[in-house]
């Protein structure tokens, strides 16, 4: 668990010292200590001030609903009971755990339980790879409350159950007064605060130059910006961004495409690069009519 200064809580949120404390009084957040006897916020605090101050000033109460909504938004399926001693994750139906999403091999990782009664996981040569709290893992001994990330999944391990959370349909990005400065601190984004529904199709539309290219670079975390804090379904991207670089996508400008390929076709040669290398050329062809049929269904 990282641990904040005031100071460098109130600089990832883009704000100064006296409105992090009123934020703090205002959901009656009390800092911790550290050995210095200074006051500390951890990254649980910080997020939970984030929730309550999204964007456009929000009080507290309507904050709080807005997350709420947010959380709903992502579907709960049913925990599973450990005890097994392997237990297999993956795409292919003859897992014990089946996450159904492209993002996933079709054996993707394995429990292993331990003489102790707790559980290792371990990465078995998947495409996307593991992470463990944010962190790539290709094998490690399991702690309550961990964070397992697999493709857009979530798994909460408490020691007896494993929690999933399928967020491959639902990403909800909030930006929280992101500021960006050129050379000789030229302003580029001056406290940028919104936030993106999921299922939500965005414009930024404006004149050259006005920084709708380093919003998105900071939205991305391709360029992240020098203060404020982007949070991918509450949380902090510039810590679990690996979480979430399975269902983050770059469009690049028109004249750097290649002319000559049909959409599916520049779809097919984009889907070799960023799925499971077990899929054939078969599945690749179908998710991509998939992708096609939904973009045009919701474009009507």
């Amino acid at each position: 668990m990282k641990f904040y200064t005031l100071q460098e809580a109130a600089e990832a949120l883009g704000v100064d010292n006296g409105m992090l404390q009123e934020w703090m009084t205002a959901i009656q957040l009390q800092p911790a200590t550290d050995s210095f006897h200074q006051p500390v916020l951890d990254e649980t605090q910080i997020k939970q001030i984030a929730r309550y101050h999204t964007t456009d000033g929000l009080s507290p109460a309507s904050g709080e609903g807005k997350h709420a909504e947010a959380q709903a938004d992502v579907p709960e399926i049913e925990p599973l009971e450990l005890g097994a001693p392997l237990i297999s994750i993956g795409r292919a139906s003859d897992n014990l755990v089946v996450l159904n999403h492209p993002q996933v091999s079709s054996h993707h990782a394995r429990l292993e339980r331990l003489q102790d009664g707790r559980y290792r996981i371990v990465d078995f040569h998947s495409t996307h790879h593991v992470y463990i709290n944010g962190q790539r893992a290709r094998t490690q001994v399991l702690n309550p409350e961990d964070q397992i990330g697999i493709g857009p999944f979530q798994l909460t391990y408490t020691g007896h159950t494993l929690t999933q959370q399928d967020g491959s349909e639902n990403v909800r990005i909030d930006a929280l007064h992101l500021k960006q400065y050129e050379k000789w601190h030229v302003p580029l984004l001056h406290d940028i605060s919104l936030s993106i529904a999921p299922h939500t199709f965005v414009a930024l539309v404006g004149s050259s130059g006005v920084g709708k290219t380093t919003l998105l670079n900071a939205l991305s975390g391709l360029h992240p910006a020098r203060k404020g804090m982007v949070l991918y379904n509450g949380q902090d991207s510039s810590h679990h961004r690996d979480d979430f670089s399975a269902l983050i996508g770059y469009v690049p400008q028109d004249d750097i495409m290649h002319s000559r390929l049909t959409i599916a076709d520049a779809l097919f040669y984009t889907a070799r690069l960023r799925l499971p290398q077990d899929f054939t050329r078969a599945q690749i062809r179908e998710r991509v009519r998939e992708v096609l049929a939904n973009f045009l269904w919701r474009c009507i």
